[in-house]
């Protein structure tokens, strides 16, 4: 459990370092991930609603980029919604695992998880969420049937104090509880976050409590200090665990993060991390200190560059005279924004590509009402323009006339990949989800 606490401070800082930067940026169209002598690519692509419905993962082994993994993300109407992952396998795609979401007025209701193989789903984890108040429950696979082992309920019970309750079951056991854990959610006048504490308890053992308090200065809603203690039931007291502190820079942009760990009746500092921005505001630099010898020392550098049009398109970590060779990569987890969201991957280096606007896919419109697959041309990756249908079989021609493949994978999807054909002009005719057949040409460069 404390482990997750110290996680938990530490992801907060990525955050606070992120809203620093644009938020609106171009939708991202490939990322290269450099994890020392592995190299990963990570394509995307989107509707005309700019909602991702694609990722393909890939990794470079000789020069020669090699199929790994994809997602595709569907929305069947607006009541259902289906997330799918594929593994690249002797030079084919197959599904391996699906999560099905329902919804009823934009509210999950909700969630089925299943493995795939050859046409036949095996659900192993659902999720049900009573009418439109966030109570869910989780059912497993205990044996060959779904048994209830988690149930959420949340208790609101003042306006600034929320508890959320956590049961467990082991499937086995029947309705009798293994073990339980509770998260109360307290603000202050002001709306903001306060206190978190959480409690984990199990049969025969002692209950583990721990604490999160929030510090501002003045009326900010910037944390000044978030401090994490531990219950002892031995001695009756909170005792001090770890604590961060946050400064700022005039313009309200974190400045610097200080760790702590109390140990020995005192508090340790053990890292530091600084900012400094670009005159454009984004985030130039991420210096990351330790402490040796008790000094601060540097251990390495995340440094943001070609910055255009307010985001950088590079990031690169590497070490401090005191992390390791000086200037060699350092992997380590690289926070950065994608699509506006904050996440970060554990990598040396992060190439972005962006959709320039000349390059935003837009299905189809008024004056196109033929068009069935984009984007066209394309490198041969092709989507359904109507995002409400879904491909059950499809076959490629030549210009000749000449059937060149027939494919009908197991379930069906949104996407065609001819990507390997070489460039050139093909005819593609598809059944679609409503047994329609449709017919386009389309462009391979």
């Amino acid at each position: 459990m404390g482990k997750k606490f110290w996680k938990y401070i530490l992801v907060l800082g990525c955050v606070c370092i992120l809203s620093t930067m644009a938020v609106t940026q171009p939708k991202v169209h490939q990322i290269k991930i450099s994890e020392g002598f592995t190299t990963h690519f990570y394509l995307y692509t989107y509707d005309s609603n700019g909602q991702l419905i694609y990722e393909r993962k890939q990794i470079d082994t000789n020069s020669q980029r090699t199929n790994v993994e994809q997602t595709e993300w569907l929305m069947l109407g607006d009541t259902v919604g289906l997330q799918r992952k594929w593994t690249w396998n002797n030079g084919e795609w197959k599904v391996v695992h699906q999560i099905k979401s329902r919804f009823t007025n934009s509210i999950k209701t909700s969630e089925e998880f299943a493995h795939l193989n050859d046409g036949l789903e095996s659900v192993y984890k659902r999720m049900i969420r009573h009418n439109s108040n966030p109570d869910y429950d989780f059912y497993g696979l205990a044996g060959n049937e779904l048994k209830l082992i988690q149930t959420v309920r949340t208790n609101q019970e003042t306006a600034t104090r929320k508890k959320v309750n956590h049961t467990y079951f082991s499937g086995y056991s029947g309705l009798i509880p293994t073990a339980s854990s509770s998260t109360t959610y307290v603000t202050d006048s002001l709306g903001r976050t306060d206190s978190i504490l959480s409690e984990f308890s199990a049969p025969g053992q002692e209950s583990e409590k721990y604490l999160i308090r929030t510090f501002y200065t003045g009326t900010d809603t910037i944390p000044s200090v978030i401090q994490v203690r531990r219950w002892n039931p031995l001695t009756y007291i909170w005792e001090n665990q770890s604590r961060t502190s946050y400064k700022y820079t005039p313009e309200g942009k974190l400045a610097e993060e200080l760790y702590e760990y109390f140990r020995e009746m005192r508090w340790i500092a053990t890292h530091r991390y600084s900012y400094s921005y670009y005159p454009e505001g984004v985030l130039q630099e991420k210096t990351i200190f330790g402490s040796i010898y008790r000094q601060w020392r540097r251990l390495s550098t995340i440094e943001y560059g070609n910055i255009s049009e307010g985001y950088p398109r590079t990031v690169r970590s590497a070490y401090n005279f005191w992390g390791g060779t000086t200037g060699s990569d350092a992997i380590t987890d690289i926070p950065y924004y994608f699509n506006g969201l904050s996440v970060s991957k554990k990598a040396s280096a992060i190439e972005i590509e962006y959709l320039s606007p000349s390059k935003v896919e837009i299905p189809m419109n008024d004056d196109s009402p033929k068009v069935v697959l984009y984007p066209n041309p394309s490198n041969g990756l092709l989507f359904m323009a109507e995002s409400h249908l879904l491909i059950r079989s499809w076959e490629v021609y030549d210009m000749q006339g000449r059937r060149l493949q027939q494919f009908q994978p197991d379930y069906p999807s949104n996407r065609i990949d001819i990507s390997t054909y070489p460039a050139g002009m093909y005819l593609i005719r598809l059944v679609d989800s409503e047994n329609q057949y449709r017919m386009q040409k389309i462009t391979k460069y």
